[in-house]
């Protein structure tokens, strides 16, 4: 799930993403705004499969799928369970996201000590959900990149 300080932060090279990291900064606080909820890698699909000219888009194109069909199948996805097996803890997610809202409402209010307060305790439970899941994730992860470079022609470096 990210949010556009996670997006910001992740070095992920502009190629890496079409070259819609602009955009995609600040359709990240409207998806959160409007709908409700985190952006995910659903809605990073969607980016990806609207930029027109886009390496991914015509990918998809070739394959005869199209923004509006990721969109259908990114919600059915959503409401079919966990977002992903790299996920931490849901329960540890929920609270954090629930400190994040007052985090938000808190700056929006100007209580700037309130809202430090639950920057720090964002922080602490998003570390928490992290560590929880360090484990699976090591093998979930060598897993991901073993597939990733079969598929790609990779050799392990």
């Amino acid at each position: 799930m990210l949010s556009p300080s996670d997006l910001r932060a992740s070095c992920l090279p502009e190629s890496l993403l079409d070259w819609t990291g602009e955009p995609l900064h600040r359709l990240v606080r409207e998806i959160e705004r409007g709908l409700s909820r985190r952006a995910d890698a659903g809605d990073l699909l969607v980016v990806l499969a609207s930029a027109q000219e886009g390496i991914a888009a015509r990918a998809l194109a070739e394959l005869g799928i199209d923004a509006e069909q990721l969109v259908q199948a990114a919600e059915r996805v959503r409401a079919g369970g966990p977002p992903s097996g790299f996920a931490p803890d849901s329960a540890l997610l929920a609270q954090s996201e629930t400190v994040r809202v007052e985090k938000e409402a808190a700056i929006a209010a100007r209580e700037y000590e309130r809202a430090a307060n639950r920057r720090d305790r964002e922080r602490e439970l998003r570390r928490e959900a992290c560590e929880a899941r360090k484990v699976a994730e090591e093998h979930l992860c060598e897993q991901l990149a073993t597939d990733v470079r079969a598929r790609l022609g990779l050799s392990k470096s």
